[in-house]
């Protein structure tokens, strides 16, 4: 039954009532902390039954509530109360009329009310101490009843026969030995006929149960078809299984042993009062272990072994055992599963001592009952959630789901440049075990996330509104409970709470006072991007001078721009390129990336970098998105030969290096057709391969170091990974970003002012017009680094001079290494090299007027006719064409030999350089010739006609568009 006050002019008296109620005082009960629950749990004797299942909740949201499992009775504090006082909190004004009492209303009660509540309440105590007597007085005549008619029944029993001693024997004890006890007896002819006998023709043995009270109080047959049955009937109150020390201890003739056994159900029990008749052994059967834990205080018992089954059935006997011995000291046995012959081994094995397999033991808080109740919704001891309605009969139950939950926090993940999204964090319980899920605020509504976060073991019940009511449901009981906080998905420069500019990575943030707290939430592999505190003194010069150490493993042009790529991604401003370590397998590329990477964090090293081309592209885009301000190391390039994972490979790299430099993601449309922006790589990206990606604008953008095996010196390498893994690198990053943070804006703003000055020193002849704009960025990287190692102390004003002066040095020679490599990708450099194979190849082919043979035929892709080649055409006959020559491959234009120049067809000159190239050769019709037309080979256009000129009518009688470009200047000579 549950009571429930409605709204009305009682309400803010009883919300007063209840939020003020010291419950343990009000109901002059002692209440002991059962467990940190829901509302912080309290147990104690119910003031109405006086049973020992009663579980208050003080500290609930709603006020204080009670509930009494014994006698059903659930309440708040004000229905208690009443409860306390004798009166009927059912009784039609039995609530207002005891906040009258309590002076919590404004009405008066005249003296002859009060004296009637008075005298009510009196004759409702003497009522229930009546009837509480009553049924004790009921329950000891039944006891008293049975005792009467299973004495003569026992007292009939024969000694054991030879069906009984079977049944004994299959317990693996010795029919004699039990039969000298005297705890089993024959059935076959025991006088089992009367009123409230039955007679057990399909059992063998028979059992004895006692009272609590020490007194017979029935008996059970055992063995045969019948297996296990009752020989009386009628109520017997709480019976157990004892041996004969158990049953002196019940009746009270004997002082408290120092140990008691219990165990659960005969079996059991007869094997150990068998084999340890020493100790006082108890069998507990459905009703009994509770009674008895309270029987065993009453007489003092300091010590009892718990030996239930290893099972719900025997772990829920264990707990009601428990909550009536506060006191005792309880034990129960590490290792429970035993088997079937468990418990004869058992008492056997453990002659002396029969607690040495035990230890101290209390039931988990997770056996308590708990009840959740806000609203009109209800969360039973089970976690099932239920809605309560009000009907014209009282209040219904309606199930809605057999799970709980409750949003315990909102949560706003802030990826730094959209808006940020809103998702909540649920916890809550389904099948007894609890749980925790993260989903986003959009999919809650509709109830979808229950299947697909939970599995198919949680169920909400069928109906329309169903997923409507557990929806308000689950933010009902989620009222008061959830919090709101911010969770950074990215690393990187941001103003927090209160103003400072802090540099998040996973472990928090960095600021000018040291470690920050900031919650950021990255997932793998940015997790490890992770900067311990900021050092000081000498512990930041050391780590100052291991980040300089790098300098050390290889050649200056390479370790210089990576030194200064390093620094100059920690400033937060946009990088217009990439670093590129481009080297044969076995140059330790991946060794040296790591090392720049470990700055972030000591858990980065060659074989766990954060990127890997290997990757998707989306994969690296989303990583490289995260990783602001920061460096994201991209592991191997080395696309296959052939074919279209080749093509896609260039793809990939033309989509993240270029986006990277250009600060430009992939935008895309959402589902309902709305443009949602790119995502970036809003670091510094230091890619590692075997060949460069194709495509000059795009290696334009690349700042490129070539390594060759032997290059990187493996001593000091070895050194400074070792220093890496113990987290030096990590270190001189995190004190340089707390040393930065406060002048950051100011840094910022005078860097991108300065890169117009640095630019002008690195420019050189043949330099791509991109390349001294990476290397004054890179400058501004290591200038930042050394000012901040000299005010460290890690440096002294001359030695820094002199890292100046080699920086320089080594970024102009590394910007002049650029151009060799950029002017090797350029389209032009491809044609020349790609159009030379294809003549040589039998890949395309040249012809002179009138489509004859040209006068140096084995240049221009023709070859003798002994040679072969059976699918070229042959050419036109000629007088004193001797010998006779086959043109190969396809034409692709015409060679004026009077001039030295040659007709190319456009689109079939660039379809063979794609053919050779097998992709690589990316340029279209149209850019090579505005390459043609900028390299200054182009002897005569058309303007109307773009790049190309058309054809005079004496070569072949039409008028085709081609490029008109010099064989000398292509070629290096016209013969």
């Amino acid at each position: 039954m549950s009571v429930i006050l409605q709204s009305g002019s009682l309400a803010a008296a009883v919300e007063r009532f209840n939020l003020e109620a010291d419950l343990a005082t009000l109901l002059g009960v002692e209440l002991e902390q059962a467990g940190a629950r829901d509302g912080g749990e309290l147990r104690g004797r119910c003031p109405s039954c006086e049973g020992g299942d009663f579980h208050a909740y003080p500290d609930s949201p709603e006020g204080a509530w009670a509930i009494c499992n014994r006698c059903d009775l659930s309440g708040d504090a004000l229905f208690w109360s009443v409860v306390a006082s004798g009166d009927d909190p059912k009784r039609p004004g039995a609530m207002r009329d005891h906040l009258r009492l309590r002076g919590l209303l404004d009405e008066q009660l005249s003296p002859e009310r009060q004296e009637e509540l008075a005298r009510l309440a009196q004759r409702r105590r003497e009522e229930r101490e009546q009837a509480r007597a009553r049924r004790a007085a009921e329950r000891e005549g039944e006891v008293q009843g049975l005792a009467r008619v299973c004495a003569p029944a026992w007292a009939s029993a024969p000694a054991l026969d030879d069906a009984a001693a079977a049944w004994v024997r299959s317990r693996g004890l010795e029919p004699e030995h039990v039969g000298r006890l005297d705890l089993v007896r024959a059935i076959a002819g025991a006088a089992l006929e009367g009123e409230r006998l039955v007679p057990l023709r399909r059992c063998a043995a028979l059992l004895p149960l006692w009272s609590l009270q020490g007194e017979l109080a029935a008996l059970q047959g055992r063995g045969g078809p019948g297996a296990k049955e009752m020989a009386t009937k009628g109520a017997r109150g709480p019976v157990v299984f004892a041996s004969s020390a158990a049953v002196e201890l019940l009746k009270g003739r004997t002082s408290s042993p120092p140990l008691v056994v219990v165990v659960e159900g005969g079996g059991d029990w007869l094997v150990w009062a068998s084999l340890r008749p020493d100790l006082a052994v108890l069998g507990v059967l459905s009703g009994s272990p509770g009674p008895l834990g309270a029987r065993l205080a009453e007489l003092g018992v300091p010590r009892v072994a718990v030996r239930t089954d290893p099972d719900a059935a025997g772990d829920k006997y264990a707990a009601q055992l428990a909550a009536g011995l506060p006191d005792a000291e309880l034990l129960r046995p590490v290792i429970r599963d035993q088997g079937d012959d468990g418990d004869r081994f058992l008492a056997w094995l453990l002659e002396d001592d029969p607690t040495a397999d035990c230890e101290p033991w209390r039931p988990s808080q997770g056996q308590a009952k708990t009840k959740i109740r806000r609203g009109s919704y209800e969360v039973d001891e089970r976690g099932n959630l239920w809605s309560l309605r009000e009907t014209k009969d009282g209040e219904q139950r309606f199930l809605l789901a057999n799970f709980h939950a409750q949003i315990t926090r909102e949560v706003l993940e802030d990826d730094g440049a959209s808006e940020p999204v809103l998702r909540f964090d649920l916890e809550g319980e389904l099948g007894g075990r609890s749980f925790s899920v993260r989903i986003p605020a959009a999919r809650f509504r509709s109830m979808s996330w229950v299947v697909e976060e939970l599995g198919a073991g949680a169920v909400v019940e069928p109906g329309q509104n169903k997923p409507d009511l557990l929806r308000h449901a689950v933010q009902v009981l989620s009222q008061g409970l959830t919090k709101r906080s911010r969770v950074y998905m990215h690393t990187g420069w941001r103003r927090d709470e209160r103003g400072r500019m802090v540099y998040l990575h996973a472990g928090g943030a960095v600021g000018a006072s040291g470690a920050v707290s900031a919650e950021v939430g990255l997932e793998d592999p940015l997790s490890r991007l992770d900067l311990p505190t900021p050092p000081s003194g000498e512990d930041l010069r050391s780590a100052v001078a291991a980040s300089l150490r790098l300098l050390e493993v290889a050649d200056l042009r390479v370790t210089y721009p990576l030194l200064g790529a390093v620094y100059r991604a920690a400033l937060g401003v946009a990088c217009p390129f990439s670093i590129y370590l481009l080297g044969s397998s076995g140059a330790q590329k991946s060794c040296l990336a790591a090392l720049a990477q470990a700055h972030w964090g000591s858990g980065f090293s060659y074989d766990s970098l954060p990127g890997a081309w290997s990757s998707t592209a989306n994969a690296n885009e989303a990583i490289g998105f995260a990783a602001k301000d920061a460096l994201f190391v991209v592991d191997d390039f080395r696309p296959p030969g052939s074919g279209r994972e080749r093509r896609s490979y260039m793809r990939d790299a033309d989509r993240l290096l270029r986006g990277s430099a250009n600060g430009a993601g992939r935008a895309r449309l959402t589902r309902e057709g709305r443009l949602r922006s790119g995502r970036p790589v809003r670091g510094l990206v230091v890619s590692t391969g075997e060949e460069l990606p194709t495509g000059r604008s795009l290696v334009g953008r690349l700042f490129v170091s070539r390594l060759s095996p032997g290059d990187v010196k493996l001593g000091p390498l070895s050194e400074l990974q070792e220093a890496a893994r113990r987290g030096k690198l990590a270190q001189a990053l995190a004190g340089f970003l707390s040393w930065l943070a406060p002048r950051l804006e100011q840094e910022q703003e005078e860097a991108v002012a300065r890169v117009a000055d640095l630019r002008a020193e690195f420019l050189a002849e043949g330099v791509h017009p991109r390349t001294p704009e990476a290397a004054a960025h890179l400058m501004i990287g290591l200038e930042l680094f050394l000012r901040f190692a000299q005010e460290a102390g890690a440096l002294d004003p001359v030695e820094a001079k002199q890292h100046l002066v080699e920086a320089r040095a080594a970024l102009a020679a590394a910007a002049v290494d650029q151009g060799e490599a950029q002017a090797e990708e350029t389209p032009v450099e491809q044609l020349k090299t790609i159009l030379g194979a294809a003549f040589s190849s039998g890949a395309a082919h040249l012809v002179a007027r009138e489509g004859r043979r040209p006068e140096d035929p084995l240049r221009w892709g023709w070859a003798r006719a002994d040679e072969g080649w059976p699918e070229s055409p042959r050419e036109p006959a000629r007088a004193g064409s001797n010998p006779v020559f086959l043109a190969k491959g396809d034409r692709i234009g015409w060679h004026d030999e009077g001039h030295g120049e040659l007709w190319l067809i456009p689109d079939a000159t660039v379809g063979v350089l794609q053919k050779i190239s097998r992709g690589d050769f990316l340029s279209s019709a149209r850019e090579l010739g505005v390459q043609l037309r900028e390299a200054g080979l182009l002897v005569s256009r058309e303007k109307k006609r773009g790049n190309t000129k058309r054809l005079p009518r004496s070569f072949c009688g039409s008028r085709t568009p081609c490029w008109h470009v010099s064989a000398r200047a292509l070629f290096g000579s016209d013969e």
